[in-house]
């Protein structure tokens, strides 16, 4: 797929996958009702830049190690999930600009 940029924010989404949209440069998926990431095509998306998840369902951190295959990425919204608010919660890691 030539698609770069997606975005459905508010859709009340439970999953997604987006495995076969290997051109992904910007995904918003903010505000729905999601609670995996792991799974969901994202590790395929080696060209993702932008990846907004704030207010979801994201619970564990387990979901995050996904982003780990996304060496191009430089912004990631989680502000809102339950993730954040965990006491020993923390990225680390490279240039990403991460914003809570």
């Amino acid at each position: 797929s030539q698609l770069v940029m997606l975005t459905l924010p508010r859709q009340n989404l439970t999953y997604f996958n987006v495995g076969g949209l290997v051109n992904l440069e910007y995904l918003d998926l903010s505000r729905n009702a999601i609670r995996e990431i792991r799974g969901m095509g994202l590790e395929k998306c080696h060209a993702l830049q932008h990846l907004n998840l704030k207010q979801n369902l994201i619970a564990k951190r387990e979901n995050l190690k996904v982003l780990g295959f996304l060496p191009c990425l430089q912004y990631l919204m989680l502000k809102g999930n339950p993730v954040t608010k965990a006491p020993d919660y923390r990225l680390t890691g490279t240039s990403i600009s991460y914003s809570f």
